[in-house]
């Protein structure tokens, strides 16, 4: 298996948790839009 760059790892999980956080402070919206 390759080595992955602990760097890049890094980067790929903040950009992650940032999407996560993203769709977590859409729900609210959503499910207040629909009812």
């Amino acid at each position: 298996m390759p080595v992955v760059d602990g760097a890049l790892l890094k980067k790929q999980e903040s950009a992650i948790r940032n999407v996560l956080v993203a769709r977590l402070s859409l729900l609210p919206e959503l499910y207040g839009n629909n009812h």
